[in-house]
């Protein structure tokens, strides 16, 4: 794969998502967020599946991709931000980001 190749691909692999409603988190304005749930591998996977039962130990889902707190984590993780800051969107902003994180993990191409 050349250069231009490769380049074009981490393009398209990269979801840049506006918020309706930008936040303030940590002093910075956030008015967007840039996603590449492509990106991610297993181990990164597991270590927000860790993450995410850490968050709420007696959540049991039937489902891990059904579970919210599994979805902040891997939308963090694909974002490159800490759960916090997807836990700190306004609501439709924060759904829309989770259903972006359980269409990567449940749809398929």
């Amino acid at each position: 794969m050349t250069k231009e190749e490769t380049a074009a691909q981490t393009k398209t692999s990269n979801t840049i998502f506006h918020l309706a409603r930008p936040i303030t988190f940590d002093g910075e304005e956030i008015k967007s967020l840039t996603f590449d749930f492509e990106s991610l591998g297993g181990n990164e996977l597991m270590t927000c599946a860790r993450q995410a039962q850490s968050m709420d130990p007696n959540e049991v889902p039937m489902m891990r991709a059904l579970s919210i707190n599994y979805q902040v984590v891997v939308a963090a993780r694909a974002a490159g931000v800490t759960p916090d800051l997807i836990q700190a969107l306004k609501a439709k902003d924060f759904t829309q980001v989770t259903q972006m994180a359980s269409n990567f993990l449940v749809l398929q191409e």
